[in-house]
């Protein structure tokens, strides 16, 4: 190999370490409003996730 195409391949090594650092920073999961998920119980009625609220 030419020290031409060592240096590329340091450049793109490096660059994909400083991308992989940026993407796990700021990989932000998204949010999920619990209190408008709608939970059913085993027999298919609704479960209020309120009655859950001060509890352990």
């Amino acid at each position: 190999m030419t020290k031409k195409t060592t240096y590329i391949i340091l450049a793109i090594a490096i660059l994909a370490i400083i991308g992989m650092y940026f993407y796990n920073k700021y990989n932000v999961a998204p949010s999920i409003q619990v209190d408008k998920l709608e939970i059913l119980n085993e027999d298919t009625t609704k479960f209020e996730i309120s009655s859950l609220k001060g509890k352990k």
